[in-house]
């Protein structure tokens, strides 16, 4: 990816998790999980994510399984303004990797903030003990009855 660049990655993962991402001159500015509120994270707003929002909302069963990438791919179409088929997401695309011209000199990538940040369910539980494993001499033999 080079300068004045945008582009954007729809992963579906074998694992079940799917990611969609946008980049900006070779620099990540929007990653989420389609469905997962707590998952976005954006550098200077959020549009695929709002407007897969936006998509789902529109549907008849927003909740219905597969809602939320159906909802995703159209705004990921939106965007590029070019129609994604399902033969199209699922075949092999080509790629082509260039040389970046000598001189450039990239930042390093830094995280983006999350857009909600997550909060757990509940508070963790109560702290049973601690385990020191240089000072702990191990289990004690019982002395029994007549070791004592």
């Amino acid at each position: 990816m080079s300068a004045d660049t945008e582009a954007l990655s729809y992963l579906s993962g074998g694992n079940g998790m799917d990611i969609v991402q946008r980049w900006n001159d070779a620099q990540p500015t929007e990653l989420s999980e389609p469905g997962a509120h707590s998952s976005p994270r954006a550098r200077h707003g959020h549009p695929l994510w709002d407007a897969a929002q936006h998509h789902r909302n529109a549907l008849a069963d927003p909740h219905r399984a597969g809602a939320a990438h159906e909802a995703s791919l159209k705004a990921v179409h939106d965007r590029v303004q070019s129609p994604l088929t399902p033969a199209l997401i699922t075949r092999e695309l080509v790629s082509v990797w260039l040389p970046e011209p000598l001189g450039i000199h990239r930042s390093a990538v830094s995280p983006m903030p999350l857009v909600a940040p997550h909060t757990p369910a509940r508070p963790l539980g109560a702290l049973l003990s601690t385990l020191h494993p240089s000072t702990d001499p191990g289990p004690h033999p019982d002395p029994g009855p007549n070791n004592t």
